[in-house]
Formats: structure tokens, sequence, C-alpha cells
């Protein structure tokens, strides 16, 4: 198991959405995609891996408890 701490970084409003959504594909092994940017030619283990993605802002919550 890998140790230390992974860090994600973005520009102001660069977008989580998209930091996100690239995430996604690289973890989804979408390769050709991403031809453009450092990961592609970079020693990574391209494959599918399980995606679990949580959407809060179609959620109205009001408190904790509806949230």
């Amino acid at each position: 198991m890998p140790k230390g701490v992974y860090f994600f970084s973005r520009s102001r409003r660069f977008g989580k959405s998209f930091l996100i959504s690239t995430l996604n594909e690289i973890f989804e092994g979408e390769k050709e995609l991403l031809k453009d940017l450092w990961i592609y030619k970079a020693d990574y283990a391209w494959g599918k891996y399980p995606v679990v993605r949580i959407d809060f802002s179609r959620k109205k919550a009001e408190n904790g408890k509806d949230l």
C-alpha cells in the first residue's frame, strides 16, 4: 500500500467539478482523452478502477439532518 499524502491543487476558479471529472476519466482508463496532459506519458498503470461520485449539489438541505 502506498504511503504518503496526495494533494491535488487547482487554480482558483478552475473548477472543482472539472478536477473531479478529470480524475474520473483517469480512473475509467480513458487515456486518449488526456493525450495533451502529463499523465498521458507518465508511468501510470492505465486500467479501469471503480469510481464513486457523490453530487451534493442536487440535494436541497436546510440543515445537517436533511443532508
